[in-house]
């Protein structure tokens, strides 16, 4: 298994996504963002180069989410009178979609996890 630096993580996974002007400093953020929670849940300081193609798909998600306004449940929607009704008790505990991407990779994560040194 090849590793690689946290900042080459970072640099492969913005260079993957598909990045205009206006998305470039957001895309890097959660880049940034993905890898550092990887090395933290994995208690690693190196980064595992398998795991950049997991973390341009999840950027790519969280960056259409983003463009799109985001994931809210939506439970009904009425048209005559104007009626939403978001699914709120459907929502995950954290509330962050980012976090239920994130929790939704562990069992792929424990692959690469390493026991905590004290």
């Amino acid at each position: 298994m090849r590793v690689i630096t946290a900042d080459e993580a970072v640099s492969q996974i913005t260079e993957a996504v598909a990045v205009t002007s206006a998305t470039a400093a957001p895309a890097e953020r959660l880049a940034r963002k993905f890898v550092y929670d990887v090395l933290d849940y994995c208690n690693r300081g190196d980064f595992p180069e398998a795991l950049v193609y997991v973390a341009e798909e999840m950027v790519t998600r969280w960056l259409e989410d983003k463009e799109n306004g985001g994931r809210t449940p939506v439970k009904s929607i009425e048209q005559n009178d104007t009626k939403y009704e978001f699914a709120v008790s459907d929502t995950t505990a954290t509330g962050s979609p980012i976090e239920d991407d994130f929790n939704s990779i562990k069992p792929k994560l424990n692959l690469y996890r390493r026991p905590m040194s004290l």
